[in-house]
């Protein structure tokens, strides 16, 4: 046997197994190129909730504030406020008249309602 003989017979095994390890080692890195993508996406979306989350509080101390600023404005008005569940109890407490309103799920309704003329409060024109 010749020095080509042996390579010729050799080349095309040595061929295959180098096929084999360049396929195994490209899913080795694309599955750590996947994993670390996959780590990077996730980390950036905790991220990004966190802030919503802290946007979230500072816009629920604002309502807040402005909840107790209507209240102490109603208060001062005679109308004490008081928040039950599903809804709203109005009492004058000069008169001692109760209104419950229940509380409004969609802005519509409520925007709704503010445009509607209420007959009195309306400035006439003459």
């Amino acid at each position: 046997m010749t020095f080509t003989d042996f390579f010729s017979g050799i080349l095309p095994i040595m061929a295959g197994i180098f096929a084999i390890v360049v396929t195994a080692g490209s899913i080795v890195a694309f599955r750590q190129s996947y994993s670390r993508q996959v780590i990077l996406m996730k980390n950036e979306m905790i991220k990004t909730l966190r802030d919503e989350i802290e946007e979230l509080k500072k816009e629920q101390s604002r309502q807040k504030r402005q909840i107790a600023t209507l209240r102490y404005a109603f208060k001062e008005q005679g109308i004490r406020i008081k928040v039950n569940g599903e809804f709203i109890t109005l009492t004058h407490t000069r008169t001692g008249r109760r209104r419950i309103i229940p509380i409004q799920e969609e802005i519509k309704q409520i925007e709704k309602e503010e445009n509607e003329p209420t007959g009195g409060e309306e400035d006439e024109e003459d």
